[in-house]
Order: C-alpha cells, then sequence, then structure tokens
C-alpha cells in the first residue's frame, strides 16, 4: 500500500492510503487491518535510538529498524 503523510516535530497526519484488494491469509489480512487502523488520520510519534513508535490512542507500532 502507499499514501501520504504530512510530518511535524510530535506528529504524523496520514490521508488516504491505497492497499490491494487481494485476499490474503487470515493471519496476514489481520495484521494488515491492525496496521491500517494505527495509520490513519492524525497521530504522535517518538523516535528513540533507531525505535520509532506510532501512538494513536488506544492503538499503536513499535517499529525497530533493521542492523
Amino acid at each position: 500500500g502507499g499514501g501520504g503523510v504530512e510530518i511535524s516535530a510530535s506528529e504524523l497526519d496520514f490521508g488516504a492510503i491505497g492497499l490491494t484488494k487481494k485476499g490474503c491469509e487470515p493471519a496476514v489480512m489481520a495484521v494488515e487491518q491492525a496496521v491500517s487502523a494505527v495509520l490513519t488520520g492524525r497521530v504522535s510519534y517518538r523516535i528513540e535510538a533507531d525505535v520509532l513508535t506510532i501512538d494513536a490512542g488506544e492503538r499503536g507500532l513499535i517499529l525497530r529498524a533493521a542492523p
């Protein structure tokens, strides 16, 4: 998928995200739905060393850069 995002010092503001309509295994679809739920609208974020934390209230993502 892909889409636009506006970035400020502490927030990300996601526009519409285009995703494929391809059906995948249920576990893969669950991950896609969980990530999509976080990357919607305005969310806060922080970067500490190699970790990006995205906070969307009751949902969030923690991403670590590959070595």
